[in-house]
């Protein structure tokens, strides 16, 4: 009987090619969509670097939870239009946040903005 057994790899085979079709429309539609926008009505979160400390390393800044700031959350400090540092918070409060810039001291001072991703 050379046919014994031939259903279950038809089966399978058919399955996979399934898969891979269903796999390939899938990563289409994605990528002609282009990339991810921010929902609707989404405003960025801007405030502005209050105080930094001696060393640079730590910085307060205007925005807090009332804001939707978060421990972890991740914030960029723009001065004239320029990206000078990036903040990393560690504490919220109501209205204003602490944090600690990434990749040292960097170039934050005070009045410098504050945007939140």
């Amino acid at each position: 009987m050379s046919g014994f057994g031939c259903g279950a790899s038809y089966d399978a085979r058919m399955r996979l090619k399934l898969a891979i079709v269903l796999s390939s429309v899938l990563l289409a539609a994605a990528c002609s969509s282009g990339p991810p926008s921010a929902p609707e009505g989404y405003e960025p979160k801007v405030g502005q670097v209050l105080a930094v400390s001696d060393g640079g390393g730590s910085v307060v800044i205007s925005l807090g939870t009332r804001d939707g700031i978060r421990p972890g959350d991740s914030l960029l400090v723009v001065r004239d239009g320029r990206e000078v540092g990036e903040i990393i918070i560690h504490e919220a409060k109501a209205t204003q946040a602490v944090g600690t810039t990434v990749g040292g001291a960097g170039d934050v001072a005070p009045g410098d903005a504050v945007i939140g991703r």
